[in-house]
């Protein structure tokens, strides 16, 4: 358990890899790519397992950690916007983009008690939700907003 495992150790912060597919997006638009942040069913039993890591990091904030959890897109070996499949392209991640992410959260103040989900796609919008909780990272602007 590796949220208890850093609470224990005194680690302050824990960042989560989540996945697009803690949320069930078939048929997505991409102009509602912010429907990647709802916690609805997942698309299946990892989308589920991701599910719970995330349910399990915002206990674990309650008890003084800082967490992140980050719903990744899609990561290719080719490092290019896929073509053939829809989903895959509206939540493709370029390698230099998730680099850059993990850069960011890393060099983040550590914030106790907090716990932040993001969505890291390459090349959408910036989005967030009413309460402001699910930044949907644009890794092609500014990524501070999301991690003050």
């Amino acid at each position: 358990q590796v949220y208890r495992a850093a609470l224990d150790a005194g680690v302050g912060r824990v960042i989560m890899a989540s996945s697009v597919h803690a949320a069930d997006v078939r048929g997505l638009d991409p102009a509602t790519v912010s429907r990647l942040s709802e916690t609805g069913t997942p698309n299946g039993a990892y989308g589920a397992a991701k599910q719970f890591g995330e349910s399990l990091g915002r206990y674990y904030a309650g008890k003084g950690l800082d967490v992140t959890c980050v719903r990744f897109g899609a990561v290719n070996r080719a490092d290019a916007m896929p073509t053939q499949n829809e989903f895959e392209r509206v939540v493709w991640l370029r390698h230099a983009d998730l680099i850059r992410l993990i850069a960011d959260m890393l060099n983040a103040p550590v914030a106790p008690s907090s716990f932040q989900m993001a969505i890291a796609v390459s090349g959408q919008p910036v989005v967030t939700d009413q309460q402001g909780s699910f930044p949907l990272f644009d890794t092609d602007a500014e990524m501070a907003p999301v991690l003050a």
